[in-house]
């Protein structure tokens, strides 16, 4: 005889969580088979559980299967009966579906055993009363159809044992759809008869778990960092004495359909030999890069934006004349957290070192940061956000050795509340900015100016000549520090494509829209600070079509400080050539013009011949000079046209050539 199977249940003892919406749930328990382990979750976290449930025995013993109900809804699972109970307000409507089926009924203290037949409805008078009467009627053992009144009927029993057991199914489909509506379960069958530790583990769907931090200014110019883990229970089972662990990450997860079956589509064919065959399915601060600082400037040394740095951070002012009371910042700066935290790759990990309980559809707030940090008090003055005033802005750098994850942030100063900011992902040693009031002890005022730089560069190419300017623009941030003690105010200018820093002053450090400038302010003292940029634009000519050459820009271009002669040479052949060609082309007019007249009073000669005979001596003179004329007029022409042929092939091979040269910016006199 085989050994009572028990159905167990394995206690949730690790929760952990993570930033990506998905929980890693563990159970542990000693076990002694044979057992069934029952688990639960609800419809959308099937597909999930079955992903990745992972059951250990440890100690001897295996798991022999892992089974769960199908996918099918309550009313398909009931259709699939031969009656359904789901429809039934009472015993009337069920014995009218139990046509033959074998029974036993007890009435009136006697026991009747037959087959089901139907209902009969039968009025009946009592006083001056009439009532209906549902009767049961029956086929007997006897071999007679007996009628019997429901009402005097105390039990029916269903004698066979296949209908039976499908009533007893519906009642507890019907009992499961009531209670536990979106409830899928598996069982974890244990055969061996022996005892073992099973571990169970498995991912399904959980809220992130998010922080929120104080941020508190000790007396001694120290900041005190508390963070605070919110952790939201959603499910349906209370989490008792769990260990938890926060893991400040996002892996990769994704949900695939497990749970319900999938039915590939396959195509229909004819039979074979009628067709052919089947188908074959085969915003942080970076370091500057170096192409961004201006022209002719350089990086500062990195040893001393290194020493700055840190100077910045240890000599900071002391925040506030009345800080919190002595009693209670040496509480909270005393008070250790009984949490680990562990860092491997891209995870860091908050392990809380004692059992916490949240109950079901609860949340909880879990100490997890209570650190001294390093700060500094700065002004942080951004023109987009807000164009008068500076924000008050605490520039922290993470000396905790945690990943404190992002989050609000409250800032207390003096007993009370400063304002509020938003801290994102901080690693150890990082540093970040956190504005958390409007700073108006600083008031800001921001001019333009725009200036076009003289022409400092040349080139010819391909046929044309560039000419390259700069085009500068200074922004002069004026800054008036009305307060009665000393500021630095971090400036965020903006990074645009194209233009290079030409300083005065180089950026602190730079995120990926903005450079920073660090400027410090003496109490009640004003400061023009200014950014300077430049950018290239240019102008070109084309020189390969005399027409399009303007003399007068070439002119003036040679009026500038070229420094190498060879160029100016190039330039002045070049303007000697284009004026060559065009007093030919003049030249050539002027001849083409004298043919055409020519051509016109040899032919008026000609007509006078024909009007007043051959014996005009005077006229065919006129003929024969005008030929000669005309013979001659042709030659310039041709001789013409084969001296411009000549010195155009000689400008088109000139302007061929590439070269480069830049100018002086200065002015004065070519070199």
């Amino acid at each position: 005889m085989s050994a009572e199977v028990k159905q167990d249940k394995v206690p949730l003892s690790r929760v952990v969580l993570y930033k990506h919406g998905v929980g890693f749930f563990e159970r542990r328990g000693r076990l002694t088979g044979p057992a069934q382990i029952e688990l639960s979750c609800r419809a959308e976290e099937i597909d999930d559980m079955l992903k990745s449930l992972l059951v250990l025995s440890v100690g001897g013993g295996r798991v022999s299967e892992i089974t769960y109900e199908c996918s099918k809804t309550l009313e398909t699972r009931l259709a699939e009966f031969g009656f359904d109970i789901k429809r039934c307000s009472g015993l009337v409507d069920l014995v009218g579906q139990l046509k033959g089926t074998p029974v036993t009924v007890e009435v009136s203290g006697q026991s009747v055993g037959g087959r089901v037949i139907g209902l009969d409805q039968v009025d009946q008078i009592v006083g001056d009363v009439k009532l209906k009467d549902q009767q049961l009627v029956l086929y007997t053992d006897d071999h007679s159809f007996k009628r019997y009144s429901l009402s005097a009927i105390s039990s029916i029993r269903v004698e066979d044992a296949k209908i039976a057991a499908e009533i007893k199914e519906q009642l507890q489909l019907l009992f499961e759809g009531t209670t536990r509506k979106d409830a899928k379960h598996l069982l974890v069958h244990l055969e061996e008869e022996q005892e073992r530790e099973v571990i169970i583990a498995y991912s399904i769907p959980a809220p992130i778990w998010k922080t929120s931090y104080r941020l508190v200014f000790l007396s001694d110019g120290r900041l005190l960092i508390q963070g605070m883990a919110i952790v939201d229970n959603v499910q349906d089972e209370d989490w008792a004495d769990v260990e938890i662990t926060l893991v400040s990450a996002a892996p990769i997860s994704f949900i695939q359909p497990l749970y319900d079956p999938i039915q590939p589509y396959r195509r229909t064919i004819e039979a074979q030999g009628i067709a052919s065959a089947g188908p074959v399915v085969a915003e942080r601060a970076q370091k500057v890069a170096a192409e961004s600082w201006g022209a002719g400037a350089s990086p500062p040394p990195r040893g001393a934006a290194v020493a700055g740095l840190r100077a910045a951070f240890t000599e900071m002012p002391a925040f506030g004349a009345a800080p919190m009371a002595g009693a209670l910042m040496e509480e909270l700066e005393s008070a250790e957290l009984p949490v680990s935290t562990e860092e491997a790759g891209e995870l860091f990990e908050y392990r809380i070192g004692t059992p916490v309980t949240v109950p079901s559809n609860t949340s909880a707030l879990i100490p997890i940061v209570n650190e001294a940090i390093e700060g500094e008090r700065i002004s942080l003055y951004n023109g987009s956000r807000n164009v008068k005033h500076p924000y008050a802005t605490v520039r922290l750098k993470n000396t905790t050795g945690l990943t404190l994850e992002g989050g609000p942030v409250t800032v207390m100063e003096e007993d009370s509340y400063a304002g509020e900011g938003l801290l994102d992902v901080l690693k150890p040693g990082d540093t970040r900015f956190l504005p958390y009031a409007l700073d108006q002890g600083v008031h800001v005022i921001v001019r333009s100016d725009h200036q076009r730089r003289p022409l400092w560069r040349v080139r010819i190419s391909q046929g044309f000549l560039y000419m390259d300017y700069r085009e500068r623009y200074t922004q002069t941030y004026h800054l008036d520090n009305v307060s009665g003690r000393p500021k630095v105010v971090f400036i965020e200018h903006p990074v645009v494509p194209g233009m290079k820093l030409v300083g005065p002053d180089q950026p602190a450090e730079t995120t990926q829209s903005y450079h920073r400038f660090r400027v410090e302010l003496a109490e009640k003292e004003q400061k023009p600070f200014q950014v300077v940029e430049e950018t290239d634009s240019v102008e070109h000519v084309r020189l390969d079509h005399v027409d399009s050459v303007d003399p007068a820009r070439l002119e003036t271009l040679l009026a500038q400080n070229v420094l190498d002669r060879k160029f100016v040479e190039f330039l002045q052949v070049l303007l000697h050539k284009r004026q060559d060609i065009i007093d030919l082309r003049e030249t050539k007019r002027q001849a083409e013009a004298q043919l055409v007249q020519y051509e016109k009073d040899q032919e008026r000669a000609r007509e006078n011949i024909k009007t007043l005979g051959t014996s005009s001596e005077r006229y065919r003179k006129a003929i024969d000079q005008a030929e000669d004329r005309i013979m001659e007029t042709r030659a310039v022409l041709k001789e013409i046209l084969e001296n411009m042929a000549r010195l155009e092939r000689e400008y088109a091979h000139l302007v061929a050539v590439e070269m480069m040269q830049e100018l002086e910016l200065r002015a004065g006199k070519r070199g």
